[in-house]
């Protein structure tokens, strides 16, 4: 143990190009730490998220879709009209609010996956179910024949 130590002491610290590990006085857990951070590197590369949506889905997102709702709510409006004469095409109702509905769940489902970046995560996680087996304790009576007597008349 001595000895191990006495030669740690005077051993010549190693150059940069000799290779090695930069924790010279714990030289056994050098290696251990080299893999650690080869680990790690190669998990943070794995868990990068992957790219979000570009300028043109973002815009069709946020706008094209909300409208594109908001116009349909309109034109079931306008045949409601059509159908019913007393009853008048209203912007708010028939617009406006089908858009604001569809806009909400377009923020919320963003929130939901992590601004449209990764996998959906839900707002309440339930408890799984555990499922039960029943087992079921059945006494089979044989004959000398092999016929069941639970089955003769």
């Amino acid at each position: 143990m001595s000895s191990e130590l006495h030669q740690r002491k005077n051993a010549e610290p190693k150059s940069a190009g000799g290779g090695g590990s930069n924790n010279d006085v714990n030289e056994p857990f050098g290696n251990h730490a080299g893999d650690d951070a080869a680990l790690q590197s190669a998990t943070t590369e794995s868990s990068t998220p992957t790219k979000g949506l570009t300028a043109f889905g973002r815009f069709s997102l946020f706008v094209v879709f909300p409208f594109s709702i908001g116009s349909f709510g309109l034109f079931t409006g306008y045949l409601r009209t059509r159908k019913d004469p007393d009853k008048k095409l209203d912007i708010d109702t028939d617009f406006i609010f089908p858009s604001l509905l569809a806009l909400l769940m377009v923020v919320v489902v963003g929130f939901q996956t992590n601004n449209f970046q990764g996998k959906a995560k839900p707002l309440v996680l339930w408890p799984k179910v555990k499922r039960k087996k029943k087992i079921v304790h059945k006494t089979v009576i044989v004959d000398d024949d092999g016929e069941d007597k639970q089955n003769q008349d």
